[in-house]
This record gives structure tokens, sequence and C-alpha cells, in this order.
């Protein structure tokens, strides 16, 4: 059981890495990829896709385990949250 435990906290630890850098590049994705879904691991997009669902099954097939991989909508406009 630790093992897994072990995966678990590794897996969560590159996502939070691989999340920390979307926020950080997001103006620079936004240029790129806009109004677009993209997949980030390892400070890199590995792909980019109108269409979650299609980028989703892309990645599944090329990559073994996409737990820590960020899959996040790039928005062309600003995005104001409301809390």
């Amino acid at each position: 059981m630790s093992v897994l435990l072990g995966r678990q906290k590794q897996v969560f630890h590159r996502f939070e890495t691989n999340m920390k850098w979307f926020q950080d590049n997001y103006d620079k994705l936004k240029k790129e990829y806009g109004d677009e879904y993209v997949a980030v691991d390892n400070g890199n997009v590995l792909m980019h896709d109108k269409d979650a669902r299609s980028l989703i099954k892309t990645l599944k097939k090329q990559y073994k385990d996409i737990g820590a991989i960020v899959i996040e909508f790039v928005s062309k406009e600003k995005m104001d949250l409301i809390l």
C-alpha cells in the first residue's frame, strides 16, 4: 500500500508543477493556443486541440499515464471569476 501512496504523491506533485507552469505561462499560451485546450507536462505543451474529447483520446493513445498531465482551456478573452 505504501508504494501506491508514494506513486500517488509523485503524480500529484508532478500535476501541481504542471499546473503552476500552465498558470505562469498563460499569457504566452494565450497568444499561441487561444481558444484551444492544451495538454501540458514538464514545461511543454504536448498537444492542443479545439475539442477536449479529441485531445484526451489522442493523449491516451500516445501516453501510458496521463494522470499528471494538465489539460486546460486557454481563453483568448479575459475571464472574470465571480466568487
